[in-house]
C-alpha cells in the first residue's frame, strides 16, 4: 500500500529570535503582547508594576516607554517611572520615556525607529558571529488610551501605524502592555 502524502508545513531554519526571558519558567516567554482590561481599581496597573519590577526583571534590558494619560499622577506610574531611572538609567528631562499621550508622534516614532535599527543591528551581528545571545528588548507599556482620537482615527493615526508595525515585527521589541 502507498503511503500517503501529508502537507506539512515546515518552517526555515535559524530565524528565530531568542529574547531573555522571566526566572520563572510557568511565565508566558518574551517577547509577548498582553491586552488587560477591566474597571477602574481592578489591579491591571499594579500586575503591570510587579510583571515588570519583579517577574520580568531584567527582560527588558533597554528600558521601558510609558504612554498613559496617568502616567505623571497614577502613584504605580511614578514608581514605574523611578525604578526605570534606578533600574536602566532612563532620565526623562534627557531623553523622554514618559508620554501622557499620542501627541508627540516624531518622539514616539523616533524612539521606536533606533530600537527598530539596534535589533536589526544585532541580528546581522549574532548570524556573522553564529551567537545565540538575546536581542535587545524594550517594552511599551500603553494604557488608558480608549478615547484617544489615535484610537478612532483610521488608518493614518499614531496608535494605527504604530501596532500595525508592532504587529509585523512584533518580536523585535519586546514586548507592548496594554493595562
Amino acid at each position: 500500500m502507498k503511503k500517503r502524502e501529508q502537507a506539512l508545513v515546515r518552517p526555515p531554519k535559524g530565524g528565530k529570535m531568542k529574547y531573555r526571558q522571566s526566572r520563572f519558567s510557568h511565565l508566558m516567554p518574551a517577547a509577548f503582547r498582553v491586552l488587560a482590561a477591566g474597571r477602574t481599581g481592578s489591579g491591571k496597573t499594579s500586575v503591570l508594576y510587579s510583571a515588570v519590577t519583579d517577574h520580568y526583571r531584567g527582560c527588558f534590558n533597554k528600558g521601558i516607554v510609558i504612554i498613559a494619560r496617568t502616567a505623571f499622577l497614577d502613584h504605580s506610574y511614578v514608581q514605574l517611572q523611578e525604578w526605570a531611572t534606578k533600574h536602566y538609567k532612563q532620565d526623562n528631562r534627557e531623553k523622554q520615556f514618559v508620554f501622557t499621550g499620542f501627541e508627540d508622534e516624531d518622539a514616539l516614532m523616533a524612539i521606536f525607529r533606533e530600537h527598530e535599527a539596534l535589533v536589526a543591528k544585532e541580528k546581522i551581528q549574532r548570524k556573522n558571529d553564529n551567537s545565540s545571545e538575546p536581542l535587545s528588548s524594550l517594552l511599551w507599556v500603553v494604557d488608558d488610551v480608549s478615547d484617544s482620537a489615535a484610537l478612532r482615527s483610521r488608518n493614518e493615526s499614531l496608535l494605527n501605524r504604530f501596532l500595525r508595525r508592532v504587529a509585523t515585527v512584533a518580536s523585535r521589541f519586546g514586548s507592548i502592555v496594554m493595562p
